[in-house]
C-alpha cells in the first residue's frame, strides 16, 4: 500500500470543512466530530491510498472508499437537519464504518 501524503493532506483539510460545516449547522459534539473524522477517513482511503501491486485492487478500494465516504457524507448531513439522537447516529456510522473496513480489509488482501 502506498499514501501519497499531498492527497492525503488535502483530504484532511476538505474533512476539516466538512466538520466545520455540520458545526454551523447546529451538530451536537459528538455529531460533528465523530462524523467529521468518519468521512475524513473515508476521503482519504479513497484519494490519498493507492495499492501499487495490485492495480485492480486500487480500483476497487478507491470505489469502495468512495462510496462508503458518500454514504457517510448522506447520512451524517441527514442526522443533524433531524436531528437525530446520539444512539442512532453511532448505531449507524459504526455499522457503516465496520462494513466498510471489513470490505477494504477484503479487497486488499484478495490481491487482485
Amino acid at each position: 500500500m502506498k499514501a501519497n501524503v499531498f492527497m492525503l493532506v488535502m483530504a484532511f483539510l476538505i474533512g476539516l470543512l466538512f466538520s466545520y460545516g455540520l458545526y454551523t449547522m447546529g451538530a451536537t459534539t459528538l455529531q460533528f466530530i465523530g462524523g467529521g473524522v468518519l468521512c475524513t477517513l473515508a476521503l482519504m482511503f479513497t484519494i490519498g491510498v493507492s495499492i501499487r501491486e495490485y492495480p485492480r485492487s486500487t480500483i476497487l478500494f478507491r470505489t469502495l472508499a468512495g462510496g462508503l465516504f458518500g454514504v457517510l457524507l448522506i447520512v451524517n448531513l441527514l442526522f443533524v437537519w433531524f436531528s437525530a439522537e446520539q444512539t442512532i447516529f453511532i448505531i449507524i456510522n459504526g455499522l457503516l464504518t465496520v462494513g466498510g473496513a471489513i470490505g477494504l480489509w477484503q479487497i486488499y488482501q484478495s490481491k487482485q
